[in-house]
């Protein structure tokens, strides 16, 4: 059985990602959106069982193995970078820590210039 995958992203890119992934076998467990409203519609939509605006509840979510991220750059980072650290070298996943909120658990990413 294949890895279910939780998606991060409500855009039309995502519209077309979940049904490739669920026409290749993969069952997509979680989507998250930058607000409940906008994860509820497409997860109703693409027939997702499970959709939210925390970032946390994807990445805790019990049948969630995998994650697709389809979001602007800098939030892509700060995601991939969370899911990362909360596994460790054995593959085992650690308890989340920091913030347990949605886009506020990620301030944007400020990079000073010379």
């Amino acid at each position: 059985m294949l890895p279910g995958v939780g998606v991060f992203g409500t855009s039309l890119t995502t519209r077309v990602i979940i049904p490739l992934l669920q026409s290749q076998g993969f069952p997509v467990k979680a989507l998250w959106g930058r607000t409940p409203e906008e994860a509820e519609e497409l997860a109703k939509e693409m027939d997702v069982p499970f959709y939210t605006n925390r970032i946390d509840d994807v990445l805790l979510h019990q049948d969630v193995d995998l994650v697709c991220i389809n979001l602007p750059p800098p939030l892509t980072r700060q995601i991939a970078v969370k899911t990362l650290e909360n596994v460790n070298t054995s593959g085992q996943e650690q308890k989340l820590k920091g913030p347990q909120n949605g886009m506020d658990a990620f301030p944007p990413n400020r990079t000073k210039t010379p």
